[in-house]
């Protein structure tokens, strides 16, 4: 198995990088790495709670919320449509010394380093996309 991991700082209090990943509203302005491509996110973000999102009506994603820990710790389970397997992403919010919020994403559980890579590249996108909305 592979996994992907990234750190990113936002200009934004824990609280309001935390929303950005759990409000319907704000997932629908930056939760894909395509901006031309619509989004649609359905569920309720809570531990054991289910949720999809449609990418441009051909790209879907699903999956289950394991842990909701506002705002420092988000972690559900991602599957592709199209897969069998399920894998995991676990964000991690905290404050800084310097005043900036600190975010780890890592997404555990791929299939390989091919695999990796490719959602590294999409993730990168999507935190680029976040820090846009957030600004």
């Amino acid at each position: 198995m592979a996994e992907a991991v990234l750190v990113r700082h936002f200009h934004a209090p824990p609280d309001e990088v935390f929303r950005a990943w759990t409000d319907p509203e704000l997932l629908s302005r930056w939760f894909c790495p395509n901006p031309q491509l619509e989004l649609s996110f359905r569920g309720t973000v809570a531990a054991g709670s289910d949720w999809e999102l449609e990418m441009g009506g051909r790209h879907r994603v699903h999956g289950r919320y394991l842990i909701v820990e506002a705002p420092s710790v988000l972690e559900f389970t991602w599957q592709w449509s199209h897969e069998d397997a399920a894998s995991v992403v676990r964000v991690e919010i905290g404050s800084t010394a310097d005043g900036t919020t600190r975010l780890r994403l890592i997404h555990r559980d791929l299939a390989d380093d091919a695999e990796a890579e490719g959602h590294l590249v999409g993730w990168d996108l999507e935190l680029n996309r976040l820090a846009i909305a957030l600004a």
